[in-house]
């Protein structure tokens, strides 16, 4: 599951979106649980900012953003892994992000 770093903390902007990106967050950890004896593995991946066209028309630098290319690489590395190895959550932060 795609959820956001919104699900972790609590900011002044967007705190409806964080509610519901928290809650998405605790699905997915009730649904890896409630699927582990059947050997299902449910993974959060958690990004910061990305460079979406959420972000269109801002005048945030293109570097200072997550790459949804990179998001992509993080997931199929997960596909990879071993049939007994759980990945629970991944948080991805852009290094130097100013708004």
């Amino acid at each position: 599951n795609i959820v956001s770093v919104n699900a972790l903390t609590n900011r002044q902007q967007g705190r409806s979106y964080g509610v519901t990106k928290s809650a998405m967050l605790s699905l997915n950890n009730v649904t890896r649980e409630q699927l582990a004896p059947f050997k299902v593995k449910v993974t959060a991946i958690i990004p910061g900012e990305t460079l979406t066209n959420s972000w269109e028309g801002t005048s945030i630098p293109e570097d200072q953003f997550v790459k949804p290319e990179e998001i992509a690489e993080i997931l199929v590395s997960v596909l990879k892994l071993g049939a007994n190895t759980q990945v629970d959550e991944i948080v991805l932060k852009p290094l130097n992000f100013n708004l």
